[in-house]
């Protein structure tokens, strides 16, 4: 549970980085669109990494949600050890955890590196952020 709080403070330390950066509500709205959307769609959820070009398959390392959602995937999958196949035409049959996250392109001993990977991610954002507002802070007046 502790992992999943990590990855939603995670991403409200690049909310203040754009915060602390742009001026404008709209101006960090519009730079954070791209990074959203590509960093969504190459995150596992919507696109399976597995069928990835290689010219296209480094996109997923600078995306947070694809640690994460690597990380929950790992965690929800990892424990189990057997699922019952129905017997059907057109459907295959996985047996295991293990072989859901292979099929999705995830891989359990991706875990830990997910993880400084996100506390990287979380540490560089958050010194941006604060970079920003001690550059911004620096040309007003206090009262």
């Amino acid at each position: 549970m502790a992992i999943i709080k990590f990855f939603y403070y995670k991403k409200l330390k690049m909310g203040s980085f754009l915060s602390a950066t742009f001026d404008k509500l709209e101006t960090a709205a519009l730079f954070s669109v791209p990074f959203d959307l590509i960093g969504i769609m190459f995150s596992g959820i919507y696109l399976n990494l597995n069928s990835v070009s290689k010219y296209l398959s480094w996109v997923h390392y600078i995306s947070s949600f694809y640690y994460g959602t690597e990380s929950v995937s790992i965690l929800q999958w990892d424990s189990i050890s057997e699922i019952k196949c129905v017997n059907a035409p057109g459907i295959p049959c996985i047996k295991t955890g293990t072989e859901v996250l292979r099929r999705y392109g995830y891989s359990e001993e991706h875990f830990w590196r997910n993880c400084i990977g996100l506390a990287a991610m979380y540490l560089t954002y958050h010194f941006i952020a604060f970079t920003m507002v001690i550059r911004r802070s620096r040309g007003t007046p206090v009262y």
